[in-house]
């Protein structure tokens, strides 16, 4: 009788800090969550978490100080962006990434 093995699902990749400048913020800090989406791709889209959401927590990061109240002070003591505009995670995870850094700038 053969033994069958089962591998772990496919990964999207690592993730990597968000560098702004001279500011980095660690992938570690931010929280990314899939979720269904209702957009493009039909019934695809409906069953699988394709859009993404990007938290980052400002207030409870390891940036410095000023750069916190800074940032808090402009954006809120929370930033959060979502992506659902593609039918692949990894897509939307880009967007989200991006969207996240144009904010910070």
């Amino acid at each position: 009788m053969a033994t069958q093995t089962y591998s772990a699902p496919p990964t999207l990749g690592t993730v990597e800090d968000i560098v702004v400048g001279t500011l980095v913020i660690p992938a570690s800090e931010i929280d990314e969550v899939f979720e269904t989406s209702g957009g493009p791709g039909g019934q695809h889209a409906i069953r699988t978490r394709t859009a993404v959401r990007l938290r980052f927590d400002v207030i409870s990061s390891s940036l410095d100080k000023d750069v916190k109240e800074r940032l808090a002070e402009e954006l809120g003591s929370v930033v959060e962006v979502t992506s659902s505009e593609s039918r692949s995670q990894f897509r939307n995870r880009s967007i989200a990434r991006r969207r996240l850094k144009e904010q910070i700038e």
